[in-house]
């Protein structure tokens, strides 16, 4: 795992773990974990193309946007 310093935090990233369908899977857990949840909600950096791609290959809809962020929803029912 690499360890960069981001904004004052620790940001892990596991490089040799991308694209491998473990992120899915776990979105897909989460998404599971309390059926009374009718819908969730996430932002992501605008400038972050991965991640963006990412939530919108989940079904998430963007909601909203700012300057430099994009907020997305997706309905669980």
């Amino acid at each position: 795992l690499n360890c960069l310093p981001f904004l004052g935090h620790e940001k892990w990233e596991a490089v040799h773990f991308h694209r491998m369908g473990y992120g899915l899977v776990l979105m897909k857990d989460i998404e599971k974990m309390n059926p009374m949840i009718k819908e969730l909600e996430l932002d992501t950096p605008l400038a972050n193309i991965r991640t963006n791609a990412f939530y919108k290959k989940l079904g998430y809809v963007e909601n909203n946007r700012s300057e430099d962020t994009v907020f997305y929803k997706k309905s669980l029912r």
